[in-house]
């Protein structure tokens, strides 16, 4: 049994492979960037408040302070580390 992005880019050009390679890349580099960032992020909130990140800082029981330092860190972070990942992928030349 194939698998439906083996049928997919049986049914591409041949030329337009590598081309689905780049825009593979580009979905999943900055989205990988994020995740691996977001948990650096978490291990620098964990040092400064001494407790795990909050699941929602919208959650009226977690303090204000920490909502905010929370949203601001791991917001700041992931964008951040999306448009460094986007950008390295924007130089780089591209495959024909």
């Amino acid at each position: 049994m194939k698998l439906p992005i083996l049928k997919l880019l049986t049914l591409a050009k041949v030329s337009s492979v590598p081309s689905l390679l780049v825009v593979a890349a580009g979905l999943v580099v900055p989205a990988l960037a994020a995740r691996v960032s977001r948990g650096l992020a978490e291990k620098g909130y964990k040092a400064w408040a001494h407790e795990d990140p909050p699941e929602n800082p919208e959650d009226p029981a977690l303090s204000l302070r920490h909502a905010i330092a929370w949203t601001i860190i791991s917001g700041t972070v992931g964008g951040l580390s999306r448009l460094l990942a986007g950008r390295l992928l924007a130089s780089r030349p591209r495959l024909r």
